[in-house]
């Protein structure tokens, strides 16, 4: 399946419909991040980078909510994001 930027509105718009409080998890605004590059720069390396960093600002988010020692839970998503990262810098 091919994207174009010129589809890039209305995949967006797509994502913009779901419920407000999926909007806000971090799936649906990298994807805006990345659909938003894309429609402006047509570039997929653009895309990439924006996703990227809208990801790294997620983790920096949660890496600064659980610098006290709360994230113990090896349950925890975000336990499992942490180690995530810290294994792929």
């Amino acid at each position: 399946m091919k994207i174009l930027p010129e589809d890039s509105r209305d995949y967006a718009r797509q994502v913009e419909a779901l419920p407000d409080d999926m909007r806000g998890e971090l799936l649906p605004r990298a994807l805006m991040s990345g659909l938003h590059r894309f429609g402006a720069t047509r570039n997929i390396q653009d895309v990439s980078s924006a996703i990227h960093d809208t990801c790294e600002l997620e983790f920096g988010r949660l890496d600064a909510e659980t610098r006290d020692g709360a994230l113990r839970r090896v349950g925890d998503p975000r336990h499992r994001l942490h180690r995530y990262r810290a294994r792929h810098r």
